[in-house]
């Protein structure tokens, strides 16, 4: 169930295009919504010395409208919805902590759309926290609603963990799901398991009641998950993650890691149980 989202807001509260998004994500949800913004000057400051009283004031007044925006949006959604503010120079930690303090089900974060080298030189947020976080991660580029779902899938438990944690929303949203398996090559064998696997996927989401249609395609998958989202005009696109380090992911050019960084659009990232892969 996901019952409790945890949103990172940045400091252009009337350019937040993450915070609507997820108070309509909620909404379908009936979910909590928490929107944390990190106040990363007052920690820049002290680093110089004592942050004159005024102007800690000053600096928290004007980010106190953010807490009030999600309040707001929270009447007009008709969700419960709670903005906070923290001191703190990462992002990316304060989000992660946060998460783990409230028992949060979802973090969704936005996405600057850098490359995937800049995203890893720069330390993104969006990319620290998909490495690091224990719970799965929505990353928001150009929200367009959800009634179209792309779900991928290669057959590994982590997918198919992803898809089922993804049908949640698909019920909810009344959404069309498309079920995509990407064959690496044309190996009859290789083809034909890629499309047990789809139909696999489609048949569990139709038990559901959900309308899934499965599909197999051919060639490197970050390319064709791409491929087929942009081509299929999908509003949200779902994939599941194992955990390899950002290092690991960046060299071996991960394909979670693409999709995310080149997709344009929302990018739900299942990251799989700690407990489950160190059980492996």
């Amino acid at each position: 169930m996901i019952k409790k989202v945890l949103v990172g807001v940045d400091i252009n509260i009337e350019e937040c295009m993450p915070l609507d998004y997820t108070a309509s994500l909620c909404k379908v949800l009936g979910a909590e919504l928490v929107a944390l913004h990190v106040v990363e000057e007052l920690q820049v400051y002290s680093l110089f010395g004592t942050v004159p009283a005024l102007k800690r004031e000053e600096i928290m007044e004007e980010r106190r409208a953010i807490v009030m925006r999600t309040e707001l949006l929270g009447e007009r959604f008709g969700i419960k919805a709670t903005g906070k503010l923290v001191e703190g120079i990462s992002p990316a930690e304060e989000l992660l902590r946060v998460a783990h303090e409230e028992e949060i089900d979802l973090i969704v974060v936005g996405c600057h759309g850098r490359s995937v080298l800049m995203e890893a030189l720069l330390g993104g947020v969006s990319s620290q926290i998909v490495h690091h976080s224990k719970v799965p991660v929505l990353v928001v580029k150009n929200p367009r609603g959800f009634s179209k779902i792309l779900m991928c899938t290669g057959g590994s438990k982590y997918a198919d963990d992803a898809i089922d944690y993804a049908s949640r929303l698909a019920q909810k949203a009344g959404s069309e799901v498309t079920i995509l398996s990407v064959a690496p090559s044309d190996d009859p064998k290789i083809v034909e398991r890629a499309t047990e696997i789809a139909r696999t996927g489609a048949e569990a989401l139709k038990e559901k009641g959900i309308k899934a249609t499965p599909k197999v395609s051919t060639g490197h998958p970050a390319e064709e998950i791409l491929k087929e989202a942009r081509k299929g005009d999908y509003r949200l696109v779902v994939m599941g993650y194992k955990g390899t380090s950002a290092v690991v992911d960046l060299l071996l050019g991960d394909v979670v890691s693409k999709v995310m960084h080149h997709s344009r659009r929302p990018t739900l990232i299942f990251r799989e149980d700690p407990k489950q892969r160190k059980s492996k």
